[in-house]
């Protein structure tokens, strides 16, 4: 409930949404209108088609498929677009496919696993996230661990992040007319959006909150370029 909002989960998908979601469930409930999501069964009938397929996985390993799918594709997308501006030509040597699918074929464990410095087993008590914020999650595992000893350990045993964009700068400086005009014309938006939220997040206020900002266009440009609707 503290985490999600929720006592339970629908499905896979449900969770899967909910765990990687940009904003918390509070934050959404605060911007959008009751039920105004529900106009967008093509994007939930995407991933529900893509847990269906993978239904025989381990929901760890589900997980993966699906990231493959859909978010490594956008990395790729903005390493190309990224190195091809500098005239650089990239490669990505851990994607290639005999590689990926041999890692697929691994169990589990040799992707992630958890820590138990006190060999006490309390981990078990804890909660996800709570692993998480104590350090006790290992994550590319065969990855570090092939890498020990060659790779300095204060790069090897770092936590995982993304790869940073600076929105924040572009929402209050290039980009905050553009994210003005979609607030102010995108019917997309108007559907999903709570009045007095959306009137809130107007750029006329003062600093645009870049962290609503940036799914926000983001919808905006699926409605411009592909036609979404509620």
């Amino acid at each position: 409930r503290q985490r999600y909002g929720v006592e339970a989960f629908a499905s896979r998908r449900d969770h899967f949404f909910r765990v990687n979601a940009w904003l918390p469930p509070a934050r959404q409930a605060e911007l959008f209108l009751p039920g105004g999501t529900a106009g967008l069964e093509g994007v939930m009938a995407h991933y529900d088609g893509l847990f269906e397929r993978f239904r025989e996985c381990s929901t760890f390993d589900a997980y993966l498929h699906v990231h493959a799918r859909v978010n490594l594709e956008g990395l790729l997308n903005r390493l190309d677009s990224s190195t091809m501006a500098a005239s650089v030509e990239g490669r990505v040597p851990f994607t290639d496919h005999g590689l990926a699918a041999w890692l697929f074929a691994l169990p589990d464990s040799a992707k992630m696993a958890l820590r138990d410095p006190g060999g006490t087993g309390g981990t078990e008590a804890l909660t996800s996230f709570a692993l998480q914020e104590q350090g006790l999650v290992e994550s590319k595992r065969l990855l570090r661990r092939g890498y020990a000893g060659r790779v300095d350990d204060t790069i090897l045993n770092r936590e995982k992040m993304s790869f940073p964009v600076p929105f924040m700068e572009w929402f209050n400086g290039r980009w905050r007319g553009l994210y003005r005009h979609a607030l102010a014309e995108s019917s997309l938006l108007e559907g999903l959006l709570d009045p007095p939220a959306r009137s809130a997040l107007s750029p006329e206020i003062g600093r645009v909150d870049a962290m609503v900002a940036w799914p926000l266009m983001n919808l905006f440009l699926m409605e411009q370029v592909w036609g979404l609707r509620l």
